[in-house]
């Protein structure tokens, strides 16, 4: 059975089509649902293990960020954003992604206070 794909208008999120519902997927859950069922027979199913080394496009990240590829395009140039270039191909790896994405958040401001305190202690 081949899964449709479609992507929801504002390019939120993956969805796909089944019995003529919308049903929000990730994009690991929407490659479990197409391969999986061919590779049955060969006793493997795909995992997010396997979803996570699966490296993502410049359309699927812009999903994925709920970002335009334009802007995307301005972190590549600027090498602000974690990526590979495969001739003319940007590629995306998600556990990368996540890394910076983490790496970028902003402190609360009860972090900022506990810090402060651990740092007079110390002094």
């Amino acid at each position: 059975m081949l899964a449709k794909i479609v992507v929801s208008s504002n390019n939120k999120y993956w969805h796909t089509m089944k019995n003529n519902t919308h049903q929000p997927k990730t994009i690991g859950e929407v490659m479990n649902d197409h391969f999986a069922p061919s590779l049955k027979n060969a006793g493997t199913v795909l995992g997010p293990e396997l979803a996570a080394l699966k490296p993502m496009n410049i359309e699927e990240l812009s999903i994925f960020l709920s970002k335009p590829v334009d802007s995307i395009y301005q972190f590549t140039s600027k090498k602000k954003i974690p990526h590979v270039k495969c001739g003319r191909d940007l590629l995306f790896f998600p556990d990368e992604i996540i890394s910076w994405l983490k790496s970028n958040s902003v402190k609360t401001k009860d972090q900022l206070k506990q810090e402060v305190i651990e740092n007079l202690l110390k002094s």
